[in-house]
């Protein structure tokens, strides 16, 4: 509902069920599910490009080691900026 201050502003019964019918509702795309060992490519951010190895998964976060300057460098990265390599 949408409005300004005052009462919500009433919808029709009719108008929700047609939107309903148009179309379903948006859900977010799944991250990949990543595994401990696994290649990936960084798609966004600062390493946007870069290529590392999984290190460690945890809900929405991964842990990746890059090679920064020679050294493996261990960064959390949200699983939606990683796909497979």
């Amino acid at each position: 509902m949408l409005g300004f201050p005052g009462p919500p502003l009433k919808v029709p019964v009719g108008f929700v069920e047609e939107l309903l019918e148009r179309g379903t509702l948006y859900t977010k795309p799944r991250p990949e599910r990543l595994k401990v060992g696994e290649f990936v490519q960084v798609t966004s951010g600062p390493f946007g490009g870069w290529t590392g190895l999984v290190k460690k998964t945890e809900a929405e976060r991964v842990q990746v080691l890059l090679s920064v300057f020679g050294r493996a460098t261990r960064v959390t990265l949200g699983s939606s900026q990683l796909v497979h390599a």
